[in-house]
Formats: C-alpha cells, structure tokens, sequence
C-alpha cells in the first residue's frame, strides 16, 4: 500500500461493532508494517558494520571501505513529515533490524559522539538531525542488544 493511502478516511461508514479504537489500532498496525517495510529498503551495502553520519557519508564510506548504511528516499520522508509522522521512525526501525541481526559493529564517521552526546544533553532529541538521533538511540539502547559503546563505535559483545 503506498504510503499517501495510510491516512485517508474510509469512504464507507463504520459497520455495526466496529468501533472507532478498532480502527485506530488498524491504522496503527498499517503504519508500523509500512515503517518497517521502508526501513528494511533503507537499509544498502553488505558486510557486519553498520556505518552513520551525516548525509551522503556513510553511502560513500560504504562505497570505498565495505558496510551498510541507511538510506531514506526524500520523497517518503517529506510525506512523512506532512503526515505529521516522526521520519526517525523509518531509522529507529532500521537500527533495530540491524542490533537484532547481531550486527559485529555501528560506526559514526562524521562527528564525536560525546560531544553530540553533550550537545543535545537537556534538548528535545527530535529537533536533532536525523544522524544525531541515531547516536542518542544507540547510546540509550544498544545495551540493551548486547553492544558496548567505544569511541564513536558500538561492538557486539561476544
């Protein structure tokens, strides 16, 4: 189902015993399974590291050294944002996909990750860049995952 569709009301009234919370929590399920369709397509290169930054650099870095990276198109993200949907969903679901396929390795290449850390301390994390809430995530739930944080990277333990 394209994602333009997700939203739109149902043309024909609701049915007798359907109740309106039914349908929200329909609508819901659709929208997580199109997030997480999006976010597995996101998802390009190959190898056991995942690879982060800013932009185009963790498509480059993968294109010279080897690694995954995610990659949204702009267009879904725009309809994202005019949905009102959070676009960090697609990113947070592609990060989960990775920690959960026990990934060997997460490495930001572009920037520190404790002075991003210290940047957003006491800021609201969704008015971060996309690449900058992907390291607040990972810092606050790949331990979860069995990762440990060194440096500007997130290892399996073993």
């Amino acid at each position: 189902m394209p994602l333009s569709n997700l939203f739109r009301k149902p043309s024909k009234p609701e049915s007798p015993g359907h109740s309106s919370a039914q349908g929200t929590a329909s609508q819901n399920k659709q929208v997580t399974e199109v997030i997480k369709s999006v976010a597995a397509n996101a998802i390009d290169g190959a190898g056991d590291r995942l690879i982060l930054g800013e932009g185009m650099t963790p498509m480059q870095a993968s294109l010279e050294s080897g690694g995954k990276y995610i990659l949204v198109h702009p267009a879904i993200l725009r309809e994202l944002q005019q949905r009102n949907i959070d676009p960090f969903l697609i990113y947070e679901a592609a990060l989960q996909m990775e920690l959960e396929s026990r990934i060997k390795r997460i490495d930001l290449i572009s920037g520190d990750v404790d002075r991003l850390i210290q940047a957003w301390i006491g800021r609201p994390h969704q008015q971060a860049p996309l690449h900058v809430r992907q390291v607040l995530w990972l810092v606050e739930n790949a331990g979860a995952y069995d990762y440990e944080r060194k440096g500007n990277s997130w290892i399996l333990k073993p």
